[in-house]
């Protein structure tokens, strides 16, 4: 019962699960060597290349490939990708919030700032049909008085689905409430 108990439904208290499984030393090294192998430079020095296939004019191929560029900038592949690798086969998801400039919207993305897994959570308009209607942010809200006897304060923000850029691996729980992580199938090994 213990080894096959259902995935817990506290988000924090299973990420911290999912982190702590990472931890054990067969576990870590599986996922440290498939970070490894994720994140390789070719000859040139590049670790993801755009190829675009099929007839198109030279313009859009121009402008996907700059597009492209900006992604990769925007990510910090180079320097983050490891991690991001890392933290998606632990957690199965990744949040990223979109930065826009206020007084050049047209420039588009500028950046993308990480948002805790445990902190953010997706609303569904329909999860059989996977329509995100937006995210819901947990701020914690730091209390420099607070005791052990006070609660922790949260304030909840509610994020358009255009503000945040999310990754999941795909994988689901038995009535599809959950996003389950990549390690999850080695739950019972290391219990």
């Amino acid at each position: 019962q213990i080894m096959y108990a259902d995935v817990d439904t506290d988000k924090v208290r299973r990420i911290m699960e999912y982190r702590k499984m990472a931890g054990y030393a067969e576990l870590a090294d599986c996922i440290e060597e498939i970070s490894d192998e994720a994140i390789v430079k070719d000859d040139q020095g590049i670790i993801v290349k755009l190829l675009v296939r099929g007839e198109h004019d030279k313009i859009i191929i121009d402008a996907i490939k700059d597009e492209w560029n900006k992604f990769i900038t925007n990510f910090d592949l180079e320097n983050k990708g490891w991690e991001y690798i890392r933290q998606f086969l632990i957690e199965g998801e990744l949040y990223f919030e979109n930065v826009i400039s206020e007084n050049r919207p047209d420039y588009g993305i500028i950046g993308v700032v990480q948002i805790p897994t445990e902190l953010i959570n997706t609303i569904y308009d329909n999860v059989q049909n996977q329509i995100i209607q937006g995210y819901l942010l947990r701020r914690p809200i730091i209390n420099p008085k607070k005791t052990i006897t006070t609660q922790t304060q949260e304030e909840l923000i509610v994020l358009d689905k255009n503000q945040v850029t999310y990754m999941h691996s795909g994988l689901w729980n038995e009535d599809r409430t959950i996003r389950l992580p990549y390690i999850e199938n080695s739950r019972r090994a290391y219990k």
